[in-house]
């Protein structure tokens, strides 16, 4: 079997983008961040995938990041203070990413980029959600920090196939 060279970018590529993002939708890098992601893959070897997951969560993620934070607090009860509720974040889970790169290595498939989202939630959502799975009684405080400037938050369309990653990929493998 040949080797397979598979690249982890990210959703941030595309900026600003609103609605769903195609294979001919122009990347719009908006950060240092999004921009470096977008160079590197310009580099990778030709014939190489280039996987574009959203935010990433599972098992042993960065306690700084938010959803970590807030699972922490939530667990314990605790009130939980959240600002600009309404900031999007276009989840997939770390497994779901493993399988997605199983899949290429097993099928060598022709697409070479796949954007990976399995839902878009708020932090409200998020946090409702967490309060579910915890059985918490945690309470949540919201309120808005003054406007950020575009690139802090990006709009996609919510897949009505939220278990799975490749529902909103630019290849589809199956």
């Amino acid at each position: 079997m040949p080797a397979v060279f598979i690249y982890i970018s990210s959703l941030s590529i595309y900026g600003d983008s609103s609605g769903k993002i195609f294979e001919h939708t122009k990347p719009k890098p908006n950060t240092d961040y999004s921009r470096s992601k977008l160079m590197a893959e310009s580099t990778v070897p030709e014939g190489s995938y280039i996987l574009r997951p959203g935010t990433i969560y599972g098992q042993n993620m960065n306690r700084n990041r938010f959803i970590s934070y807030a699972a922490n607090i939530i667990k314990t009860d605790l009130p939980l203070d959240i600002h600009n509720p309404q900031t999007q974040y276009h989840l997939v889970h770390a497994d779901d990413i493993v399988d997605l790169a199983k899949l290429i290595i097993s099928r060598n498939p022709e697409k070479k980029i796949y954007n990976l989202c399995n839902e878009t939630l708020s932090k409200v959502e998020i946090c409702n959600h967490l309060i579910d799975h915890f059985k918490s009684k945690s309470v949540i405080k919201v309120s808005s920090l003054p406007y950020k400037p575009a690139g802090h938050t990006k709009q996609f369309n919510k897949s009505s196939k939220v278990n799975r990653t490749f529902c909103n990929s630019i290849g589809d493998i199956f």
